[in-house]
């Protein structure tokens, strides 16, 4: 219809927008020693109850996941990239997993309802399926390892001839 879901005010401030895959999949990333940012964790109550003991330290981000679909918080989580030792190539969201592909070749793995780091895994390019119970990570080229969520277990690997230029789950997660 051309109207608008949803909008947003968001404060002048520098920061990260990550499209997932996922149809739902938005994820705002706001550094934490930023002024703007920390007035806009005391106005969402989400934000505010998760970040409110985190400190200014710098390379600090707050990882906001949002339903595209609605605009509303699903959560979030601090990612404390060492004083910026790392940055974030990509962010998936779906259900209550986000998976964070940093720049060293690792994907962080965080709780949505908790805020806490559930694992580290060596790859990147992560994809989560829609559920949130499944991971695919390219763990070399030419490799996906297939990870079981529910207990940070690898499932299966997958090798091809040559570089893997797309991955996904389908609907029912397979």
């Amino acid at each position: 219809s051309g109207s608008p879901l949803w909008s947003r005010t968001l404060p002048v401030t520098s920061f990260g927008v990550y499209w997932g895959v996922a149809p739902s999949n938005l994820t705002l990333a706001w550094p934490l020693a930023d002024d703007a940012a920390r007035d806009e964790i005391k106005r969402n109550p989400v934000l505010r109850t998760r970040l409110s003991a985190w400190k200014k330290e710098p390379g600090a981000l707050v990882l906001e996941a949002i339903d595209r679909r609605t605009g509303q918080t699903l959560g979030a989580v601090p990612v404390d990239t060492g004083g910026g030792s790392f940055g974030i190539d990509g962010v998936q969201a779906p259900g209550d997993a986000l998976a964070v592909d940093v720049s060293l070749g690792r994907v962080l793995l965080y709780s949505l309802s908790t805020g806490e780091l559930r694992g580290r895994l060596f790859g990147n390019r992560p994809i989560l399926a829609e559920s949130g119970r499944m991971l695919s990570v390219e763990s070399a080229t030419g490799r996906l390892a297939i990870y079981d969520l529910s207990r940070l277990e690898k499932r299966d690997e997958l090798v091809f001839s040559s570089a893997v230029a797309f991955a996904g789950f389908s609907p029912d997660g397979s």
